[in-house]
């Protein structure tokens, strides 16, 4: 894939990972941000798994895309290949750079090394979309943010998940069909019925991607 107009090297490349509970994509798994001493920036934010990565990595990622130019105007949110193409937790799965980074996502945000290694959390990976914006930051002002989706559906039954993790302060199952009406009207208790929505707000570049994958159908 092209990306016209945009310097990865300055943008800010953030992969978000959409898994799903199992085939049916009826959940998905989401968190409540909490800051940590490496991941300081966007508190109390309902998010997919997500983890800064390397230019060097994302172009890596996107060499496999056989898709049309993306053109950096943001907002601007382009749908990608669905075609699984990748596995994770399985034998051989470190060898494409799209099963290293989901898996170092996972490991480094989830708790579930243990699960991951030992195959109790196993998958298939597709990339579904790809997203650029300017966000705020209370850190930099605004960072040109580009940001690449991709799901991962768990195969067998789910991993038993940790009910927190330094970098998520409630980790849980998410109906599908409420993204899209959480982001549009802000309401996170769609998606998360316990908690505030006081404490707890909704308007991530990850949701409201996960929001137009599932929209899509991508």
């Amino acid at each position: 894939m092209l990306l016209s107009g945009l310097n990865l090297a300055s943008a800010v490349n953030v992969l978000s990972l959409l898994i799903y509970r199992d085939s049916s994509r009826e959940s998905v798994l989401l968190g409540v941000r909490r800051p940590s001493a490496t991941s300081a920036r966007h508190p109390d934010v309902l998010s997919t798994p997500t983890m800064r990565i390397p230019a060097e990595l994302m172009a890596a990622l996107l060499a496999a895309e056989p898709g049309d130019d993306f053109v950096a105007e943001p907002p601007h949110f382009a749908r990608l290949s669905a075609a699984p193409r990748w596995s994770i937790g399985v034998p051989y799965s470190l060898a494409s750079p799209h099963g290293f980074a989901a898996e170092a996502l996972i490991c480094r945000k989830l708790g579930l090394t243990a699960a991951l290694v030992a195959g109790e959390l196993r998958g298939s990976l597709e990339q579904s979309a790809l997203a650029y914006d300017l966000i705020h930051d209370d850190y930099d002002g605004y960072e040109q943010t580009l940001m690449l989706t991709m799901s991962a559906v768990l195969e067998g039954p789910p991993p038993e998940l940790p009910g927190e993790t330094p970098a998520y302060s409630k980790l849980g199952w998410a109906g599908t069909e409420h993204i899209d009406r959480a982001v549009r009207t802000k309401d996170t208790t769609l998606l998360f019925p316990d908690v505030s929505p006081v404490e707890v707000c909704i308007h991530g570049l990850c949701v409201r991607s996960a929001a137009y994958v599932t929209t899509a159908g991508a």
